[in-house]
C-alpha cells in the first residue's frame, strides 16, 4: 500500500481497514505547520463513488471544522477528516467503570454538543460516523470527539440516527437503581425513538440538566439510606411508563433487525 498519497501532502502512519471497495488510514499532514493527525477514507468503488461525491462536495461546503477536504487520486475518492486521539468511548464507559455522576453529565453534554456540530454533514454521512465504535473520549480535558470512519455500507439515510446516539448516552450515563426519573424519562424516550432529530434530542438534554445536578446534589446531602427510598418511590411511580417504554424499546429493536435479549 501507499505510504504517500495526495502528491506526498500525507504520509499514512497507520491503516485501520482494507477491502476491495474502501481503505481507512491515520496520516500526518506534512504541509501543515504543526503535523496534525488525518483520517483518510477512500473509496474505489465506482458505484460508491457516484453515489457519494455529492455528499461529500455538500460536506466540504457545510462548515463543519472536523471536515478537511475530498479528492480524486488514481480513480479513487478520498475524504480526509481530522484525526482525534483518545480512549474509544466502550473502553472508558464500560459496565464496571466508576466514574462520577458529575463527569458523567459532563461528558454527555460533551457527547451531545458535538453530534450538533457533526449535524452540519449530510444525514446520510453523519450515519456513518455517529456511531459509539468512532468516538474517543479524554476525561482528563472532557473532550469527546469522533474519528470519521464512514464506511460505505453505513453511508444511508436511515431513522436510526437517534437510536445511535441513544446507545452512547446509556453507556456514558450507565442507568443506577437511584437515577434520577427526569434522566430516566430522557434516556428511555431517547431509545424508543422519541426525538425527531440531533438538534432536538440536545434541546432536552439542556432544558434537564440543571435539575439533574440538583438532583445529584440532594442525594449527597439526603444520604444513601433516604437516597434509596427515594428511588422505590421513583420506580414505584414510573411502574406503568417504565413498562410502556420497555415494550416501545424492544418492538424498536425488532424494527431494526437487532436481537432482543
Amino acid at each position: 500500500m501507499q505510504t504517500l498519497v495526495r502528491e506526498g501532502k500525507y504520509k499514512v502512519i497507520e491503516y485501520l481497514s482494507s477491502d476491495e471497495s474502501y481503505i481507512s488510514a491515520v496520516a500526518v499532514d506534512i504541509e501543515d505547520n504543526e503535523h496534525r493527525l488525518v483520517l483518510i477514507n477512500t473509496y474505489l468503488d465506482p458505484l460508491d463513488i457516484r453515489r457519494f461525491v455529492p455528499l461529500f462536495y455538500d460536506a466540504s461546503r457545510s462548515g463543519y471544522d472536523g471536515f478537511v477536504e475530498y479528492y480524486t487520486e488514481f480513480s479513487r475518492v478520498n475524504v480526509v477528516f481530522r484525526y482525534h486521539s483518545g480512549k474509544k468511548l466502550k473502553q472508558v464507559f464500560h459496565k464496571g467503570s466508576t466514574i462520577d455522576r458529575k463527569k458523567r453529565l459532563e461528558m454527555e453534554e460533551e457527547l451531545l454538543h458535538e453530534a450538533v456540530l457533526m449535524s452540519a454533514i449530510p444525514q446520510e454521512l453523519l450515519c456513518a460516523v455517529l456511531r459509539a465504535e468512532n468516538a474517543v473520549v479524554n476525561l482528563d480535558s472532557g473532550r469527546l470527539k469522533f474519528n470519521m470512519v464512514a464506511r460505505p455500507e453505513n453511508i444511508e439515510r436511515t431513522e436510526w440516527l437517534t437510536d445511535q446516539l441513544g446507545e452512547m448516552s446509556e453507556m456514558i450515563l450507565k442507568r443506577r437503581f437511584t437515577t434520577p426519573a427526569r434522566e430516566l424519562d430522557f434516556l428511555d424516550r431517547l431509545r424508543t425513538g422519541g426525538f425527531e432529530s440531533v438538534a432536538a434530542v440536545y434541546s432536552a438534554w439542556r432544558e434537564i440538566r440543571p435539575a439533574l445536578e440538583d438532583d445529584y446534589e440532594k442525594q449527597e446531602k439526603d444520604g444513601p439510606v433516604a437516597t434509596f427510598l427515594g428511588a422505590v418511590r421513583t420506580h414505584l411511580t414510573r411502574r406503568k411508563k417504565a413498562s410502556q417504554y420497555k415494550k416501545a424499546y424492544r418492538e424498536r429493536l425488532a424494527r431494526r433487525g437487532v436481537l432482543v435479549k
